[in-house]
């Protein structure tokens, strides 16, 4: 019996080719997905070395309103950068210091949640004196490039 079925099943088929518009658009999801995995990447690294913080320790005397020693102690210099709003946690600042700052944007502002450290300027630049005490929850809010210093005065 010639043009019969091989037992159990269908007569064997030749292999297929898989069609050249399938694999053009598998090819094109594959770049796109690639391309997007990659952009977001590059945000992310962006995002992480736009903003920079370093701080540095100094001996110094500690002093009242009199002017006379209070308490030797560490004061430390804040610096931060970057872009946009940061969070910087908090600040414990050791003695009086100078707040300076600059923006290349129209808006720059720093705040804790007590409003103790406040600074709300739509200039390129300025400086403001801050107290010694603990300030919790400081957050930057800017548009564009910023950067601030808090150095102890002496």
């Amino acid at each position: 019996m010639t043009g019969s079925p091989p037992p159990g099943g269908y007569p064997p088929q030749p292999p297929r080719q898989p069609s050249s518009a399938g694999t053009v658009v598998k090819i094109a999801l594959g770049i796109c997905l690639g391309g997007f995995l990659l952009l977001i990447g590059c945000a992310a690294l962006i995002a992480a070395g736009t903003n920079v913080d370093t701080s540095t320790e100094e001996e110094g005397t500690e002093q009242n309103d009199g002017g006379s020693k209070e308490r030797r102690g560490k004061a430390r210099t804040y610096s931060f950068s970057g872009n946009g709003g940061k969070s910087l946690g908090t600040l414990r600042i050791a003695r009086a210091s100078t707040l300076r700052w600059t923006n290349d944007g129209d808006l720059f502002t720093v705040q804790d949640e007590r409003f103790g450290l406040s600074v709300n300027s739509q200039g390129s630049s300025g400086s403001s004196q801050v107290t010694a005490d603990t300030y919790s929850g400081v957050k930057v809010n800017a548009i564009g490039n910023w950067t601030m210093r808090i150095t102890p005065n002496r």
